[in-house]
């Protein structure tokens, strides 16, 4: 979405340039090549290293500076753009640098508040990074906040980083998209709220943690282990079930479960397990590219 508008806002930007050369022109008999070379204000820069004798300068027309101003003004929003970025970026980054520094703690209590802190640090807003060639990243860096890409994946390795020691993690509202959490301790986890999409499960061990209202989209929870689980109001459309554990969870509706990649040998309660065969017996058989999927999978670990 976010490199359309900046299409649409550049096509608006040089569609702007050419009505005002247009404008600029218009009614001039001067040679296209020479009014472009005007406007442009090569022919001012040309005029400037190399003058006329004074004689040609009074009958020629005086060369534009327009454009040359106006790329004056470009770079120097460029420069406030890129200052403001930076340095808002700097202050969010020594925010989590101390947090990263601190996680070796052998203070568990200490340990867990470090951990909890890192969804704060990624909530922080700074300007959108300016490039020098893009105008619309210019003007939006200018006016609008917004979260920070390097921040949220340095986060999501730092809590890659720290799987084995999740257990009764506080990670409400963390953002974990995408995250590697292979075989992790998320034992209890609180994980209301937070962004698990397309996240890598597989083995995890998920006993009693809390999804309330989190975000599985398209999850990998091959073989994960989410007995007694809390799934109130969870997503978990084409989230890999297969061989889960999902004995004793809590909240778990069929509703859900329908929008799921596959229930393949997941162990289930009986009461949804005969209400899933019933409706979608589809879920529950043996699918042919998964295997591959899966095969895939294990190859790159």
């Amino acid at each position: 979405m976010e490199i359309f508008v900046d299409f649409v806002f550049n096509i608006i930007i040089f569609s702007g340039l050419v009505t005002i050369f247009k404008f600029y022109s218009l009614g001039s008999k001067k040679p296209f090549s020479w009014l472009l070379s005007d406007f442009s204000g090569l022919r001012y820069v040309r005029l400037k290293i190399k003058p006329l004798n004074p004689e040609k300068e009074k009958s020629q027309t005086k060369p534009s500076s327009f454009f040359l101003w106006l790329i004056g003004i470009y770079i120097a929003l460029f420069s406030i753009a890129s200052n403001r970025y930076e340095n808002s970026l700097e202050k969010i980054e020594l925010r989590m640098n101390a947090v990263v520094a601190q996680l070796s703690t052998s203070d568990d209590k200490a340990f867990y508040n470090l951990i909890a802190s890192i969804r704060g640090i990624q909530r922080k807003e700074c300007p959108r990074k300016p490039f020098l060639f893009n105008p619309a990243s210019i003007v939006q860096s200018l006016f609008r906040q917004q979260q920070s890409h390097e921040i949220i994946n340095w986060s999501i390795e730092t809590i890659q980083n720290w799987k084995n020691k999740l257990q009764e993690a506080d990670l409400e509202e963390a953002n974990l998209q995408g995250a590697d959490l292979r075989e992790a301790n998320l034992k209890g986890a609180d994980l209301r709220r937070a962004n698990l999409e397309g996240a890598d499960l597989r083995r995890a061990n998920l006993k009693g943690a809390d999804f309330t209202v989190a975000n599985l989209k398209g999850a990998d929870l091959y073989k994960a282990n989410l007995e007694g689980a809390d799934f109130f109001g969870a997503n978990l459309e084409g989230a890999d079930l297969e061989e889960a554990n999902l004995q004793n969870a809590e909240n778990l509706t069929v509703e859900q479960l329908c929008k799921v990649k596959t229930l393949y040998k997941a162990r289930l309660d009986l009461e949804i397990e005969k209400q899933i065969k019933e409706k979608y017996p589809h879920l529950l058989e043996f699918r042919l590219d998964l295997l591959f999927g899966q095969t895939g999978s294990f190859l790159s670990q």
